[in-house]
């Protein structure tokens, strides 16, 4: 069984168009994603909510995000690699 994780971490925002200066938003969005780790390195971590593998070599994400380290606040590993 995969690593399954809770990432808390922060995001970027923008408006669609412009923006009035008294409606401008200074503050960053803070994100939660639960998922299964699928890639890992020094500078990110990518999770995917669905996995499905045919048993072979092909296996095929849906609702994967690669979030930035620099962006998480913290992890919280919710069940580890040979845990049921």
């Amino acid at each position: 069984m995969r690593r399954i994780v809770l990432v808390r971490w922060v995001d970027s925002v923008s408006a669609d168009g412009w923006t009035l200066k008294g409606h401008l938003r200074t503050d960053l969005a803070e994100c939660v994603t639960v998922g299964m780790v699928i890639a890992e390195s020094d500078t990110s971590i990518t999770v995917s909510s669905t996995i499905a593998d045919d048993g072979g070599e092909s296996e095929a994400y849906l609702g994967d995000v690669t979030i930035p380290k620099g962006a998480i606040s913290s992890t919280i590993e919710l069940c580890g690699a040979g845990s049921e």
